[in-house]
């Protein structure tokens, strides 16, 4: 075994793991060093890398977290654009209501999938009523 965070995904996960080697009576070998489960000083050792181990991935996950959290607020994270604009979002969504064609038919000529047409018609639909809301200036 090259890296003890490979044996499992946490120390209780190791410590089962561990537990079942040495039932079977068997060493365990990490990076060229042999640890016998069974010894006190490799069972602890084992432990202790195993905290380690799951320390290392609590932080990785934390900075994560706080990574995607800080691109999110600068406006980073915006996902995969849309495949229509707002414009022929609002078109389709005239086209759909008028009950006229086929489903199959707007797919054709929009180029969406099924599910993805129901998604920008919804969205044309939330972009409306938000354009109702706002107050217009007038001339």
């Amino acid at each position: 075994m090259t890296k003890l965070d490979r044996l499992s995904r946490s120390a209780k996960d190791l410590h089962e793991t561990v537990e079942r080697i040495a039932k079977k009576v068997v060493s365990l070998s990490i990076d060229g060093q042999v640890y016998d489960p069974a010894d006190p000083m490799g069972k602890m050792f084992i432990g202790i890398l195993a905290l380690m181990a799951e320390f290392e991935s609590d932080l990785i996950r934390s900075r994560t977290r706080d990574a995607v959290a800080a691109a999110t607020a600068a406006g980073k994270m915006k996902g995969r654009p849309h495949k229509l604009s707002p414009e022929e979002r609002a078109y389709l969504l005239q086209i759909y209501e008028t009950v006229q064609f086929k489903i199959e038919t707007l797919c054709k000529n929009t180029g969406l999938k099924r599910s993805s047409l129901y998604t920008n018609i919804q969205l044309a639909r939330i972009e409306r009523e938000a354009s109702d809301r706002t107050p217009r200036a007038e001339n």
